[in-house]
């Protein structure tokens, strides 16, 4: 295979793996000196296609020390107040409500020399992008429109990006299919994460919720005590006007714990805040 014989050639001293995540199962089998060709054959082959998606970076890759501090130098030209940990720990309503969209509304890809964040939505909820760029710092000059119908931001910079990823937030296309219930420390938390996911990814005047992963639902069955079906759906359906692309799920949490979610962060989105 060409792939694998292109990493027989490779040293394992003048390697570093980009993807912290990869890092973590792969770490204990390189200190034995192993190559990652080694890891693979070794019950490994599933690893195989995601080192060959995040790419094997020789030192001096995007996330060694040097260039990640680089990194945090050279954004602060752009947005000389931006809060590159505003993620680093989840402890308010506000910061939970924001984790919650951008698992709905957001994404993060790799790129050559670091990962890239960015959220693009309707232009007419346009006033989360506002409140969002307030809220981290990012400068509004920087904001950026797109058909006359999407708005957006996007961002550079491996320590915002790494914080995001604590809390499950999943580099690449797999992130909706793949997303679980992030860990938070109290019940108006939660309350405040779902209702940011809601504002990406709920239906007007409903409870009603999608996503790509149903094992994220169940975990929110679990967490509140919700006895509501999870209805699969399928392409060819629009959703809040989108096309489904393959499978997703759908689930209701019930007027009672929805309009809990209203009652316990102010700050969502005007147009759903419609008590049931």
């Amino acid at each position: 295979m060409l792939i694998r014989s292109r990493f027989k050639k490779e040293k394992r001293e003048n390697l570093v793996i980009s993807s912290t995540w990869l890092q973590n199962i792969t770490s204990s089998i390189l200190k034995q000196g192993k190559t990652l060709t080694s890891i693979i054959s070794h019950g490994w082959r599933w690893a195989l296609p995601l080192v060959y998606k995040y790419k094997l970076k020789k030192r001096g890759d995007i996330m060694s020390p040097g260039n990640v501090q680089k990194q945090y130098q050279h954004i602060f030209k752009f947005h000389p107040n931006i809060n590159l940990d505003y993620f680093k720990v989840i402890d308010t309503k506000e910061k939970a409500y924001w984790l919650g969209w951008l698992f709905a509304e957001g994404w993060m890809s790799m790129q050559k020399n670091g990962i890239r964040f960015g959220v693009e939505i309707s232009i007419k909820e346009e006033i989360l992008i506002d409140r969002f760029i307030n809220a981290i710092g990012f400068n509004p000059k920087y904001k950026k429109h797109r058909y006359n119908t999407k708005v957006g931001i996007r961002l550079l910079n491996s320590q915002f990006t790494n914080n995001l990823e604590k809390h499950g937030f999943i580099i690449g296309r797999a992130k909706s299919k793949s997303i679980q219930l992030p860990k938070l420390s109290s019940r108006e938390l939660y309350l405040a994460f779902l209702l940011g996911y809601y504002d990406g990814d709920g239906k007007v005047r409903s409870s009603r919720i999608t996503c790509g992963s149903k094992e994220f639902l169940i975990q929110i069955q679990q967490l509140f005590a919700l006895n509501y079906k999870i209805a699969k759906k399928t392409s060819g359906g629009p959703i809040e006007g989108r096309e489904i692309h393959g499978e997703c799920f759908e689930m209701g949490f019930g007027k009672d714990l929805f309009n809990d979610m209203l009652d316990n962060y102010q700050f969502s989105l005007p147009r759903k805040r419609n008590y049931l």
